[in-house]
């Protein structure tokens, strides 16, 4: 039995510690981009495609994504526990979101919680992903259709920072326990991807916010910029000074 706990602790650690490998900091720095001082100003990889190209944002994204898939091969592989696994897999999500390799400021965590849930319910994703696949549709299919610039200029989506996409990703996110919930899935999955909403909505509301806060001129410009973190992932809003 020790032997066993022990094993977890060192498969929910692994998990951690790959979770903070920041693939996107380090290939946006390989290009001389800060993406702290570009676009966003976030460590995902729609910023670094952004600021770098297609190539780079795909290979950068696919590291975040295996952040949330090599926990559950290891687990699957060594026999560990679904609840083991699960644990394990929001401790990747984890890592993206705070790791310790980037002082805890990393990325918002939707590329690990893709992958963990690839990996876990894969139909159940498909189902919920279609409110965030709708909107990235919404927002980028009309930029790339009817732009006059080259392919690769156009494939770079570079647009104004975006309402329709994160609110769509929340929405997925947040009916995804429940889509789990109602096809009988095991509860340790539908709780872990409750846990995996919870740490995403506590990056978007906890990322440099006591700047936020000390810039914010009384307490309707605080409720202002924590509705605003929450639903759109940033703190200001058109119209909102």
């Amino acid at each position: 039995m020790v032997t066993n706990i022990w094993a977890e602790i060192s498969l929910v650690l692994g998990a951690y510690l790959y979770g903070s490998i920041p693939f996107v900091w380090a290939v946006a720095r390989l290009r001389g981009i800060n993406l702290r001082e570009h676009g966003s100003r976030s460590l995902s990889g729609s910023n670094l495609w952004q600021a770098t190209g297609a190539v780079e944002g795909v290979v950068a994204a696919l590291g975040d994504v295996s952040k949330g898939v090599v926990p559950v091969v290891i687990g699957r592989i060594i026999g560990f526990d679904l609840t083991a696994i699960c644990i394990a897999g929001l401790a990747a999500v984890a890592g993206q979101c705070w790791p310790v390799f980037l002082k805890f400021f990393g990325g918002r965590g939707g590329a690990s919680s893709f992958g963990l849930a690839v990996m876990l319910i894969p139909k159940e994703l498909l189902m919920a992903a279609i409110p965030f696949i709708v909107a990235g549709l919404w927002r980028n299919l009309p930029l790339f259709l009817t732009s006059r610039s080259k392919i690769g200029e156009r494939l770079r989506l570079r647009q104004p920072p975006s309402d329709i996409v994160p609110l769509g990703m929340l929405f997925s996110f947040a009916i995804l326990p429940f889509i789990i919930w109602l096809r009988g899935q095991p509860e340790v999955i539908s709780l872990a991807f409750a846990g995996v909403f919870c740490l995403l909505v506590a990056r978007r509301l906890t990322a440099d916010v006591r700047k936020d806060f000390n810039e914010a001129p009384n307490k309707r410009a605080l409720v202002a910029i924590l509705v605003n973190r929450l639903l759109y992932d940033r703190s200001y809003r058109s119209g909102y000074h």
